[in-house]
């Protein structure tokens, strides 16, 4: 039979489980928000290379007309 002394200790040990597990997914959570972050750097960096890319072959033209 059950006890609640036994409902008590299993609840307690599956909280801390539950607990443990949140901890992992704060940290992981973290990490990929970092990720994110770098990746939208990366992107803008990317994005403003193709422009500084359009821009320099605008000007080359230009001067080409010159």
């Amino acid at each position: 039979m059950v006890t609640p002394a036994d409902m008590i200790r299993e609840l307690t040990l599956n909280n801390k489980l539950l607990a443990k597990k949140n901890e992992a997914l704060k940290v992981e959570n973290h990490n990929l928000k970092v990720t994110n972050d770098m990746l939208k750097n990366k992107a803008a960096t990317d994005q403003a290379i193709m422009n500084a890319a359009v821009t320099i072959k605008n000007l080359e033209a230009y001067n080409q007309t010159l």
